[in-house]
């Protein structure tokens, strides 16, 4: 009674962070984290993630430009 079980503290944590919908070991994917975080985000949030998927992509083709690609 002294020990928590092992997992217990991910499992609380988890439904505290509010994903009491995804099973605590079940890994998510990148895609599925954007989702469901696009889901959640307001429209300052979502203006902010598609300024950083902007400048991602921009620097991103500016750099395989000057290589030449």
């Amino acid at each position: 009674m002294d020990e928590i079980e092992p997992g217990s503290k991910k499992y609380f944590c988890n439904l505290l962070a509010g994903g009491e919908n995804q099973p605590v070991n079940q890994p998510q994917s990148v895609g599925e984290q954007l989702e469901r975080l696009i889901a959640a985000a307001d429209d300052e949030e979502i203006e902010a993630a598609m300024l950083a998927i902007a400048k991602k992509w921009r620097s991103k083709v500016t750099s395989s430009s000057l290589i030449g690609v």
